[in-house]
């Protein structure tokens, strides 16, 4: 098995890659990740922010560490954002949807740009993902409102003004 069928099979299984990382495949920060340390020294360790963590797990043989990290991502609940509104209705509207078609289904509502604006974010877990994307679409999560605008950036030609 290579690093790119080990990590689409996770991903098939509803693995988020964002939460881990197999040789430079997936997530880049606060993951988990499987990586050959020359030598035929495999390591399991969590990153977060770059910094590294011990080994939790180390080998010399592939197939026994490919074995340790499959266990530990699948053992990871892996939560997908499929809906995410600031108004509480259309949170409902996407639910129901879902909640008819047997998809487990996590509510939460957060503080977004202050304590009285709030977000109601949907989530389904695992390989639901595939039946929510099915029933709602590919393109998740989906708001009421645009999300943020990127940063200004400066225009070629344009002036630039200082302070």
């Amino acid at each position: 098995m290579t690093p790119r069928q080990l990590y689409d099979e996770l991903v098939a299984q509803g693995c988020d890659p964002k939460n881990f990382q197999i040789e430079g495949l997936g997530g880049i920060s606060d993951v988990y990740c499987l990586a050959d340390r020359g030598g035929g020294r495999w390591e399991v360790f969590y990153s977060e922010c770059g910094i590294e963590s011990p080994p939790e797990f180390f080998s010399r043989d592939r197939s026994e560490a490919y074995e340790h990290f499959r266990t530990k991502i699948l053992s990871i609940p892996h939560f997908h954002c499929v809906g995410f509104f600031h108004d509480e209705d259309a949170a409902d509207g996407l639910s129901k949807p879902l909640d008819s078609a047997g998809v487990g289904i996590r509510r939460d509502v957060i503080p977004y740009a202050s304590a009285t604006d709030l977000r109601h974010r949907i989530f389904v877990s695992g390989a639901d993902v595939f039946e929510a994307r099915r029933i709602l679409g590919n393109d998740l999560p989906i708001r009421d409102i645009a999300p943020p605008l990127p940063a200004a950036r400066h225009v070629p030609g344009a002036p630039r003004f200082r302070s």
